[in-house]
């Protein structure tokens, strides 16, 4: 009789201990999958916004003394240039910018331009790459005369 319910008891046990571990696992699985959503969710949004980017250069020649790059805004979300970079056949170019209907959030709206004022440089074709805050890259060749 005494080792029947001690074998009822420690079955009981096991058992107890069985479904609390999968209800731990169940907990666990379902808090790293709600993280997994939620990183996930971040980085669509983030390459769906990249993909409304659109630039349009409005220009392909400039002085060579006092060379500018004019930009467009051809997509559907505001761009900032203050954390634009530039490169001029490949080398990182400091630059001053305006923008031509500046509105009060100092952003580059859907279907405005701006004036990009780069440093002197010699006569000849260059490659200019912009890179916008969310990465894209955009590229033209200008000709500086």
């Amino acid at each position: 009789m005494r080792a029947d319910m001690s074998s009822i008891i420690g079955g009981f046990a096991v058992f107890i201990s069985f479904i609390i571990s999968l209800a731990l696992l169940n907990y666990f699985i379902t808090i790293s999958s709600e993280r997994a959503l939620v990183i996930l969710d971040k980085k669509t949004n983030f390459l769906y916004e990249r993909s409304l980017e659109l630039i349009d250069f409005l220009n392909n020649q400039t002085s060579a003394l006092n060379p500018n790059l004019t930009i467009k805004n051809t997509g559907e979300i505001p761009l900032d240039p203050s954390c634009f970079k530039i490169y001029v056949n490949s080398n990182l170019t400091s630059f001053n910018y305006t923008i031509n209907e500046l509105y009060k959030n100092n952003l580059l709206d859907p279907g405005e331009t701006s004036t990009i004022y780069l440093p002197a440089s010699t006569n000849g074709w260059k490659s200019i790459t912009l890179v916008t805050c969310r990465g894209n890259r955009f590229y033209t060749l200008i000709n500086y005369t």
